[in-house]
């Protein structure tokens, strides 16, 4: 594996002819022009003496010409300057390997990832450093991964031959399995420990806890599961990490293709201790009780949980919502300030379709707490989202405002503005948040959910529909194509396919797509009369009477 070294900035930028000058050196080095990045660089250190920046593109440019001793004094006076800089560290570390060091190399790249488990160039260097130099001699802490079950024999296979040789023991707990769940747990080697029902996700989950014997705990639910190489960068992390626990985005996959996901952040790995345990009797987490200890909680972004319950979206939502909504009431009974509890009540209503609950629910978070926390960002977008469908968009955008004061990096946020505009017909300001969901770094937003608001086909599909309108027919057409991988048989993405083939000239795909639009839905209006213009233009007055008599009757049977 090429060894990679990371260039990027390791302080704040100023005064600004030094930016500029550090901001032209980078582009120079991207195009590998290495001796004009060199004076630029000269220049920048004239005015800023001791720059770890400069020092760290100095110990780039000496690493590229394999003058490993030049670049290690290099990225050691950057890392005197800032002892924290990660990039730095990973960078020292390809130096030292470069000079067959491979102790120091493995120790800078540990380093590197303590500092910042993000990093993704240190973090794929110390795992190769690492399995080939150092396998038998890196002690690893011991790890236990935790579920809970109830009827998972479907499930557990995949969750548990995700786990093996990667953790060291696996702890069962189950609350009344009546299939073969205990039996096929225990055939991976898994300890099963029983525990009643209570209709209390928490204490079932400390039940597992109080059974773990490892210095972290993984905790997964029976139909989730890991990558094998993500568990073994985990593992490295936790060996070279001063923290208590991380968070880690969970890939809740929304369709059996694994096409839609929405993607949210939990804390699922922490330290074995006492005093950390589950609290809540649904939608339950160990972070209240990290907080309270002054903990400190990492997020990571690049080592994933995936979840799969939810890819027959119809029946599960039904099914979660039933289960969840009488355990959040009664949570609401033992608590009526609950604030997650009546946000998630009122986004189940919601889903369900009981919308005037549901506002009363989210509208009640909102008057409760003084703070902009994680419940009161979902009432805002809640709420939101339903002004938008009630067409109350001077409603909707004062919730959405206020969201974007606090959280300007959250893709869901753009998606609700661009389909606020577009409802509203106006294109060009809903193209621009729509395109902003792509554009908009998620990682650094403070919500602990994203991308769980809308599909990618719709997203494609609006985009389109804005595309066309601008005249853009090409782009339009690249959007309607996204689309219809996530929705092969939607009756108004193929007509706007139709469309977009009509304005781009390729009149025999654009028919095509028109018949294909009237397969899915014979009625569709726009398909039937963008088929009749296109016969007519066509001169097929014959084919264009048969589809106004079809149409005619289609109608008559209404």
């Amino acid at each position: 594996m090429p060894i990679r070294i990371s260039v990027s900035h390791g302080e704040q930028l100023q005064p600004s002819g030094f930016e500029a000058l550090l901001e032209q050196s980078n582009q120079l080095i991207k195009e590998d022009r290495f001796e004009e990045a060199e004076k630029y660089l000269l220049r920048a250190q004239a005015i800023v003496p001791d720059s770890p920046s400069v020092y760290n593109l100095m110990g780039f440019l000496a690493y590229q010409k394999k003058d490993f001793k030049r670049a290690v004094r290099s990225f050691e006076k950057a890392l005197q300057v800032n002892p924290h800089y990660a990039e730095g560290w990973n960078n020292l570390g390809a130096a030292y390997l470069g000079l067959s060091r491979l102790s120091d190399a493995k120790s800078a790249f540990a380093k590197a990832v303590s500092l910042n488990p993000n990093l993704e160039d240190a973090l794929e260097n110390l795992s190769w450093v690492t399995e080939h130099f150092f396998t038998h001699s890196t002690k690893l802490p011991s790890l236990s991964a935790c579920t809970i079950m109830k009827n998972e024999e479907q499930n557990l296979p995949r969750l548990l031959s995700s786990l093996s040789g990667y953790v060291d023991e696996v702890v069962v707990v189950d609350t009344g399995s009546t299939d073969r769940s205990v039996e096929v747990a225990r055939s991976f080697g898994a300890r099963v420990y029983f525990h009643g029902w209570r209709e209390d996700f928490s204490a079932a989950k400390n039940e597992a806890l109080e059974r773990a014997q490892g210095e972290w705990v993984l905790f997964l639910d029976a139909d989730e599961a890991m990558f094998p190489e993500d568990l073994k960068k985990l593992r490295l992390i936790l060996t070279y990490t001063s923290h208590e626990a991380f968070m880690l985005p969970i890939k809740n996959f929304l369709d059996p293709q694994e096409r839609t996901y929405m993607l949210n952040y939990l804390v699922r790995v922490f330290r074995r201790r006492p005093e950390i345990r589950y609290r809540g009797r649904i939608h339950e987490t160990v972070e209240g009780s990290l907080v309270e200890l002054g903990k400190k909680v990492f997020k990571l972004h690049n080592i994933f949980i995936y979840h799969y319950g939810y890819t027959d979206r119809e029946k599960t939502t039904w099914k979660v919502f039933s289960r969840n909504y009488e355990l959040l009431l009664k949570e609401i009974q033992e608590n009526p300030e609950n604030l997650d509890a009546l946000s998630y009540l009122g986004r189940d209503c919601f889903l369900k379709g009981r919308v005037e609950e549901a506002k009363s629910y989210l509208r009640q978070v909102l008057t409760i707490s003084r703070d902009f926390n994680f419940a009161v960002l979902t009432a805002h977008l809640d709420l939101a989202w339903i002004a938008i469908r009630e067409e109350n968009f001077a409603e909707a955008f004062v919730h959405l405002d206020t969201v974007r004061e606090r959280e300007p990096y959250l893709p869901d946020l753009y998606y609700l503005l661009g389909l606020a505009h577009h409802r509203k017909g106006e294109y060009p300001r809903a193209l621009e948040c729509f395109e902003k969901v792509f554009s908009v770094d998620y990682r650094k937003s403070k919500s602990l959910m994203v991308f769980f608001r809308f599909s990618w086909g719709d997203l494609y599909q609006k985009m389109g529909e804005c595309y066309l309108v601008a005249g853009e027919n090409e782009k339009a057409k690249e959007c309607f194509e996204k689309a219809s991988e996530f929705s092969e048989d939607n009756p108004d993405l193929l007509n706007n396919l139709g469309v977009a083939m009509v304005k781009l000239g390729d009149r025999e795909n654009a028919e095509m797509y028109f018949k294909k639009a009237l397969e899915a839905n014979p009625a569709h209006p726009d398909a039937r009369s963008n088929l009749f213009r296109f016969l007519l233009e066509e001169g097929r007055v014959a084919e264009a009477r048969v589809l106004l008599s079809q149409m005619k009757e289609i109608l008559e049977q209404k």
